[in-house]
């Protein structure tokens, strides 16, 4: 029996409450006497936030501080198990609805997003291990497979839960952000949204895919916005509709609809930060929300991908800061120890 006295201190237990008081609702529940699933939750949490580059790093380091006693072999046996996925799966999503009523609204303000649940969604990838899945790419080269997972943060609670796993196609490295857009069902998209209301995804320039987009925005009621590809060639179909009237499209330069090859009719606007002279070109397929409101929600996902810095106007900071697409750098109690 695995003995982890800092894990029974007052801080541990009100640190790890909504684990515990959600338990006895949760999915595929297991009396194990190794390793319990509210202390395998624990443990997961505590491997995000660990320095251990390692399984066998973070179980002695944890052994060394008398936080866990584990036999190896018993842990990575449990870190295989679909029970104990699933039981994780389901706790997060339980864990939603409190989120929901402990977490402050950033965007209650703002009473042209009250019909919207908001989202953004990113790829993440580990490096390769030893024992990954190999494949052989059309040069003969055999290499492991990544562990990737594709993560979706809701910006209203900051709720993070895992959209789908990356499984890339034979004799690729990644799976394709439209690749794993399609592999989900609507419903699963929307991820309980009510009916009526309408569900944004903010995603990177990867999920470029119109047609898709189109059917999602009316059959279903989930938007996209991202970043315009420089290869893209949509081509203006409408009057400029920028207010420029209003204070909060300062740095705002135009508002078009836009037609594709494929004939979908896209929204593109084009934004340049007033402090460096950067400009980005966002493309929606919502017509309705103010033009600085969408600048806006880029920005926060940028923020959060990158530093978790709270932003607080159209031109605070560049969207995209000149650095290059990346990961949303967060942890969850869904994600699996390595």
């Amino acid at each position: 029996m695995p003995q982890r006295p800092l894990l029974d201190t007052d801080f541990a237990r009100r640190f790890f409450s909504d684990i515990t008081n959600l338990y006895p609702e949760s999915a595929r529940q297991y009396d194990c006497p190794g390793i319990s699933d509210i202390h395998y939750c624990q443990l997961g949490v505590l491997r995000c936030l660990s320095a251990a580059t390692t399984g066998q790093q973070f179980l002695q380091h944890h052994a060394d501080q008398n936080i866990a006693d584990i036999d190896p072999s018993h842990f990575f046996k449990a870190l295989k198990s679909p029970r104990r996925l699933g039981n994780i799966l389901s706790l997060n999503d339980l864990l939603d609805q409190p989120m929901r009523q402990s977490v402050a609204d950033p965007y209650a303000s703002c009473p042209e997003l009250a019909g919207w649940d908001l989202y953004a969604v990113d790829g993440h990838y580990h490096h390769a291990a030893s024992f990954d899945p190999k494949t052989t790419d059309s040069k003969g080269n055999t290499r492991a497979i990544a562990t990737g997972h594709f993560f979706r943060l809701n910006l209203r609670t900051h709720h993070l839960s895992c959209l789908d796993m990356a499984t890339p196609d034979d004799g690729k490295k990644t799976a394709h952000d439209t690749t794993v857009i399609k592999r989900r069902t609507a419903g699963q998209l929307r991820y309980g949204a009510a009916k009526g209301r309408k569900v944004l995804l903010v995603w990177d320039k990867a999920c470029i895919d119109y047609h898709l987009w189109h059917t999602l925005k009316h059959t279903h009621g989930i938007y996209f916005l991202t970043l315009e590809k420089a290869n893209s060639a949509a081509e203006i179909c409408s009057p400029d509709q920028l207010d420029r009237a209003e204070p909060r499209n300062a740095g705002v330069v135009s508002d078009h609809l836009v037609g594709t090859s494929n004939g979908v009719m896209l929204r593109r606007i084009v934004y340049t930060n007033p402090e460096d002279g950067v400009t980005y070109t966002y493309l929606t397929t919502d017509f309705t929300l103010p033009a600085y409101q969408l600048v806006l929600l880029y920005k926060h996902r940028w923020d959060i991908e990158w530093s978790g810095a709270t932003w607080t106007g159209a031109h605070a900071t560049c969207p995209e800061g000149g650095r290059p697409e990346g990961s949303i750098k967060k942890s969850s109690i869904n994600s699996r120890a390595r």
